[in-house]
């Protein structure tokens, strides 16, 4: 009975040795495990701070640009603020200048309509001394009064009289 009593003995502390072993070697695998998911977190985690440092660098250049950009807008916008006050002024200069033509052309034509009915005066006292002029000497007369009205409008600047 003792022996088989010291062979329970001996298997127990056979078992007590083999859990122990197993425990150990559990609990190896448990800490080279643990060391294995920690490296792979702080590689992570590096992995994670280097991104979040190229966005936020990202995110600055982003903001210069958009920035810059704002300014370039505001440049051209004042630009064409500027260039289209500057066309409104000289389209009313040129409005101006057209309407002191054209009162100076009409004070012209007023003036050659005023003694046009002189010249007709004059024409029809100098048929009554003379003979009726021929056709030729009317055409020439014509043509002397048409050149002083295109001088006039040459000196004037008009272009068209009606």
């Amino acid at each position: 009975r003792i022996r088989y009593l010291e062979n329970n003995c001996d298997k127990a502390q056979m078992k007590i040795y083999e859990a122990t072993h197993l425990t150990r070697t559990y609990e190896k695998i448990l800490q080279k495990l643990k060391e294995i998911i920690l490296e792979n977190l702080e590689k992570e985690i590096k992995q994670s701070l280097n991104e979040q440092e190229e966005l936020q660098a990202m995110y600055r250049d982003a903001q210069l640009s958009k920035e810059n950009a704002l300014k370039v807008l505001k440049k051209h916008e004042d630009m064409i603020s500027h260039e289209r006050k500057k066309r409104e002024i000289q389209l009313q200069e040129l409005k101006k200048e057209a309407e002191e033509k054209r009162m100076l052309h009409d004070r012209i034509e007023r003036r050659f309509n005023a003694q046009r009915p002189s010249f007709q005066q004059q024409d029809e006292n100098a048929s009554g001394e003379k003979q009726v002029l021929s056709g030729e000497e009317q055409q020439q007369k014509i043509s002397t009064y048409e050149e002083a009205f295109r001088r006039i409008k040459e000196a004037t600047g008009v272009s068209d009289t009606m």
